[in-house]
């Protein structure tokens, strides 16, 4: 297993600890060449009490590439989180940032949708 998938899989885990403490959180990683793949698109998608979160997994020091950095630009104008990923310790204190956050309700704008039977 090479450095970057280790953190990955470590970060999946955190992912399913918290879904499992009852942490309102979607998350799914993308697989590359999968239905829908899109190059340089990160690798994890995480929605976290309505937020947004796009996460781009690497090993220690390395570098995103420019498809990678395009996307990333794409994102932070669409006020969407990016984040880069490297170590797991610092992924968790980044979680534990936007857990306190939506707690106290200082969350991105949430969109809801709602359904209408005839």
């Amino acid at each position: 297993m090479t450095p970057e998938k280790m953190i990955q899989s470590k970060i999946i885990s955190y992912l399913s600890k918290l879904a499992d403490e009852g942490h309102p959180i979607f998350y799914e990683r993308r697989q590359a060449g999968g239905f829908a793949y899109k190059k340089g698109l990160p690798d994890l998608y995480i929605v976290y009490n309505g937020k947004h979160i796009e996460v781009e997994v690497k090993r220690v020091g390395g570098q995103l590439s420019p498809m990678q950095e395009t996307w990333a630009r794409r994102f932070k104008q669409l006020g969407v989180t990016h984040y880069i990923a490297d170590d797991v310790d610092k992924f968790k204190q980044f979680m534990k940032e936007q857990i306190q956050k939506t707690t106290k309700g200082e969350s991105e704008q949430s969109w809801h949708t709602e359904l209408r039977y005839s």
